[in-house]
């Protein structure tokens, strides 16, 4: 399982297992239990996904993910809203895009400070995963 994206305000989550890309919910907290309960989105089902110290510790062993000067769309769908413009200064957990697939809206945040150089997406274009919505460098207040 690869996670692409993580919303922790929202609880949700999109990630990757066996090449299908999943949007989920977090129903449990992860600090309490050994477990993770999400819903999925995609099958609305419930699933458990267990989880143990082995992983946590290869977790914290990782380097960290080296920074990309571009937001790209974690789903296939169609642009709904740009809420940025260029050369505009953002803060974290506010709205960039959002992105309407399978009748559902979902909004991308910003995941920090960010400065937005350029806008390569406009309202109504249609986006596969991955593609690069905006250009951006990390911004200190």
């Amino acid at each position: 399982m690869e996670i692409v994206s993580w919303y922790p305000q929202q609880k949700i989550i999109f990630f990757r297992k066996n090449e299908i890309l999943y949007k989920a919910r977090l129903l449990s907290n992860p600090s309490s239990q050994n477990s993770l309960v999400l819903y999925l989105f995609n099958t609305n089902q419930i699933i458990t996904i267990k989880t143990d110290k082995q992983n946590k510790q290869a977790s914290k062993n990782k380097q960290p993910a080296k920074f990309q000067n571009k937001i790209t769309s974690p789903i296939c769908g169609r642009i709904v809203t740009v809420h940025v413009k260029p050369e505009e200064v953002v803060q974290a957990n506010k709205r960039l895009v959002t992105i309407e697939s399978m009748k559902m809206e979902n909004e991308i945040l910003a995941p920090f400070d960010l400065f937005v150089k350029n806008v390569s997406i406009t309202q109504g274009d249609l986006v596969k995963q991955d593609h690069v919505l905006l250009t951006i460098k990390k911004h200190l207040f």
